[in-house]
Order: C-alpha cells, then sequence, then structure tokens
C-alpha cells in the first residue's frame, strides 16, 4: 500500500472513531477524549514537520497536561524519518504494537441472522463493553464518543435466553465500514456469535455502499488475530504507542 492510500484510511479512521476535541499542529493531529481510548487520546503525526521536534513536543506536552491526560505519540507508516528515535531518546517506550487489517465485503453473502442492529448503544451494550465499576462520567464518555457528530454506525446486539451474548459496532465513512469494540460474553464464546456480528454489520455497510472493511487489533491478542484472519481479514500495516517509560498502561 503506498503512502496516499494508507494516509487516506488513517483519515477515514480518525473520523470513524473520533474524538472531543482535535487540533492539526503542524503537521501532526491532537485528540482528547478524557481518556478513552488511546486513538482518540494520543498524538497522530501525518505530515512532515516544519518546525523542531522540540519545540512541538513541549507545545503537545503542555496541551495533553491540560487535559490532565499523559502524552502518547500514535506511531505509524506516516511518522516521518527520525521523529521516532528522537522520542524515544525523551524518556518514552513502544507499547501495544496493533495490527490494521482489512478485507473486501462486496462478495459477502447475505445470511439469516440473529444480530439486530441499533443506532444508539444500549445500557446493557455498555455493561458487556466496558470493565465492572465504570463509573457514570467514563460511560458517559464512551456512549457519547459512540455516536459523536452523527456517524453511520450501528450497534450489534445477540439475545440468547434473555441475555445479552455479543456485541460490536460498525461505523461507516465514504466506502469503509470500521468495526469496533467486538466482544462475546464468556460463557458464549465459541459458538460462532462474533461470525454473526460481523456478517450482520458487513450486510448493513453494503447497503450504504461500503465496499471494504477495516478494523484494529492487538498483535498480542493471538485468538483475535486468528479469528479475524478466518473471517477473511489481512494484515494491512502496524502502528504502536510511545509512551513514557513506567507508565501505567491503559
Amino acid at each position: 500500500m503506498n503512502r496516499t492510500d494508507f494516509e487516506r484510511i488513517e483519515l477515514l479512521s480518525l473520523m470513524a472513531w473520533p474524538a472531543f476535541e482535535t487540533v492539526d499542529y503542524d503537521g501532526w493531529v491532537l485528540r482528547a477524549a478524557r481518556g478513552v481510548s488511546k486513538r482518540s487520546n494520543s498524538v497522530n503525526p501525518m505530515k512532515p514537520s516544519t518546525m523542531p521536534f522540540d519545540k512541538k513536543h513541549a507545545y503537545c506536552a503542555a496541551w495533553f497536561a491540560e487535559r490532565d491526560l499523559r502524552l502518547l505519540y500514535r506511531v505509524t507508516a506516516l511518522v516521518e524519518p527520525g521523529l521516532e528515535d528522537w522520542v524515544l531518546s525523551q524518556g518514552f517506550e513502544r507499547r501495544d504494537r496493533t495490527m490494521v487489517m482489512s478485507r473486501s465485503i462486496e462478495d459477502v453473502a447475505d445470511t439469516e441472522s440473529r444480530v439486530v442492529l441499533y443506532r444508539t448503544p444500549s445500557e446493557r451494550w455498555l455493561d458487556l463493553l466496558l470493565p465492572e465499576g465504570t463509573d457514570a462520567p467514563g460511560r458517559y464518555a464512551v456512549r457519547s464518543l459512540a455516536t459523536k457528530w452523527g456517524r453511520l454506525s450501528r450497534f450489534a446486539e445477540i439475545d440468547i435466553d434473555g441475555e445479552l451474548a455479543a456485541i460490536g459496532q460498525g461505523s461507516v465513512v465514504d466506502d469503509h465500514v470500521f468495526i469496533f469494540n467486538m466482544n462475546t460474553r464468556l460463557q458464549h464464546r465459541r459458538q460462532g456469535l462474533a461470525s454473526e456480528v460481523l456478517a450482520a454489520l458487513w450486510g448493513w455497510a453494503r447497503g450504504l455502499r461500503a465496499t471494504q472493511s477495516v478494523l484494529q487489533v492487538t498483535e498480542a491478542n493471538d485468538a483475535g488475530r486468528a479469528f479475524y484472519r478466518g473471517a477473511g481479514y489481512e494484515d494491512m500495516a502496524p502502528y504502536w504507542y510511545l509512551q513514557p517509560v513506567g507508565a501505567t498502561r491503559t
């Protein structure tokens, strides 16, 4: 994939999972969303710098500190030469290597499904997604991000015997559907529910003329990567984060 095509995927991805605040600072996109997901709370270098790294780094550090967020850099194939090594020299380390995966959905056949798609996430959808004990502000932030800007999104649910068994989210931007927040309750795993959720989201997205599906999975998640490969996804490109040495994971 050439740089122009990858940059388009990156821009669509940022639109699919937005932030509450976004600033473009000399080709670096700063995003903040009250700490909900690293994607929405990090510096995303998109274009070559015209200013010194140290000046831009200081600006970013102050910007995130004002929002009570730690400074994270998201490193993709778009990062300019020398930037990652410079950030590492400032006491940062690599974390959470993640693979962007994609597949065509043009020729996927429609199938009968138990999946129900909603325009907004329900309370029980949030219950299955979020860690137990997530406070009200945290739930509100996740719900707000998931539905921000009236994006074309659907929130999938499979109910088994009155219990929510599996969930997922699809968000269409241009001709791509981005898949997020897939989860199946432990006792219902290995029953094909995640495949049903994917198929339902693909079918809905094709109705909006989407032709490609994109998702992201951490490389440490061997089971998740194997499942998505089995579902027809192929590796597109990796990315990872740079965060201060010793910083607590989120």
